[in-house]
């Protein structure tokens, strides 16, 4: 998704898309006069966003668009990519200071014209710029303890390479400061691509274009032959994207980042789907909150529970073996024994409900919020999207321990005596 400032008039929009357009035909992107790009007003974030619409009926596997890979923004292609060797930076960390760099260069990247188009402070939806007034909101999440830890790693990940490219002259040390960083992670995280091994990771211009839904996916974007499994030709330097169904003509077209929960698309790319039906609840090493000895360890780090209230089937063989031999008391029957596992895992349930408890905050029913441009809900509305989804997943946990406790765990008994 492409968002352009909130301040920005419609004309310089415009303007700054007009570039982009001229930018891509002289570094040799091929636009097929079968797409193009549309600024649509956004009602709920109140600035224009972009996005690609069909100009005529599209015919399944069409060519639309193909960009040359040298002009994909990444670690291999920057003005500093023989540093970022040098110093041994690869990887995710390497493609976040390529983007710095660039931005940080201003009218003199080769990118500046693309970069003139993405939101001149970052993806500002992603929970990473969220105040921690905003982030309450999401306490008792799976999501939660995930943004908290971001916070500490972008700092250490910007230390470290900071101090290892700022000897190099090329490097705009005075330029790209923590704030510029976090932004070239925001960007990063919600728009890159794997190209091939060579070229890793990279900002694509044109493929972010597209918005993301995951069960209507218009296009594809097909960066190597052997990696797509296609069955056409294509050029090894280039990336291609082609529809993959039938669309009519003036449709918004979509691709799809795959099947995910909502707690990943508030993550990567700062948004929920309504009706995500991927979800599921992340449940850490909970059988310190059961165990009545020293001796008890968690058989897994985290367990998950999915978003019909099924719960992760490690999770059952763990409590199953928990209560057979880390009580200190032996069960007379098999009734009393599933009733000990069932108690066990509405604990464990319990437990992690009690977080939203703590978290509190207002609940929005989803009939009243609404979409941003493209689809998807952003800040308060996926915060409270999201804990809603994940205390029902709970509750129907606890209610489906309750009615199937014997089938569970009831073939755990024999096993333990």
């Amino acid at each position: 998704m492409i968002g352009e400032d909130s301040s920005a008039s419609y004309l310089e929009v415009i303007e700054r898309l007009s570039k982009f357009l001229s930018w891509s035909v002289s570094n040799g992107i091929q636009v097929l006069d079968a797409v193009r790009v549309d600024a649509r007003w956004d009602g709920v974030n109140k600035k224009y966003t972009l996005c690609i619409v069909s100009t005529r009926h599209l015919h399944c596997f069409e060519k639309l668009l193909s960009i040359p890979k040298t002009v994909c923004l990444g670690a291999k292609t920057c003005s500093i990519s023989k540093e970022l060797v040098a110093v041994g930076l690869g990887g995710g960390l390497a493609l976040n200071f390529a983007i710095a760099q660039e931005l940080a260069l201003g009218p003199d990247s080769c990118w500046f014209d693309y970069l003139c188009i993405l939101p001149s402070k970052g993806e500002q939806s992603l929970p990473m710029f969220w105040s921690k007034q905003e982030r309450k909101k999401l306490k008792g999440t799976s999501l939660y303890s995930h943004i908290i830890m971001d916070d500490q790693s972008f700092a250490d990940d910007y230390e470290f390479g900071f101090k290892l490219l700022q000897k190099y002259i090329n490097f705009k040390s005075d330029r790209v400061n923590f704030e510029l960083y976090k932004k070239a992670v925001s960007i990063a995280a919600s728009r890159a691509f794997y190209i091939d091994e060579y070229f890793g990771e990279c900002l694509i211009p044109w493929a972010d274009l597209f918005n993301h839904s995951t069960h209507n996916m218009h296009v594809k974007v097909y960066c190597s032959k052997s990696s797509s499994r296609n069955t056409f030709d294509m050029d090894e330097n280039e990336v291609l994207i082609r529809s993959v169904q039938s669309v009519r003509k003036y449709q918004e077209l979509f691709n799809t980042f795959g099947l995910q929960s909502n707690s990943s698309l508030l993550h990567k790319y700062g948004f929920c789907e309504l009706s995500n039906k991927n979800g599921f609840v992340s449940i850490y090493s909970p059988f310190g909150k059961l165990r009545r000895d020293k001796t008890s360890r968690a058989w897994s780090e985290v367990y998950e529970i999915y978003s019909d209230g099924r719960i992760e089937h490690n999770l059952v063989i763990s409590i199953g073996y928990y209560v057979s031999f880390y009580r200190n008391f032996a069960y007379s029957n098999k009734k009393e024994f599933v009733s000990e596992c069932v108690s066990s895992a509405k604990t464990i349930l319990n437990q992690q409900l009690s977080e939203f408890e703590v978290a509190g905050g207002e609940i929005i029913e989803e009939r009243n919020i609404k979409a941003r441009s493209g689809g998807g809900f952003i800040g308060a509305a996926a915060a409270n999207m999201l804990r809603n989804e994940e205390i029902g997943t709970l509750n129907s946990a606890i209610q489906m321990v309750e009615r199937e406790g014997n089938k569970l765990w009831g073939k755990y008994y024999r096993e333990s005596r």
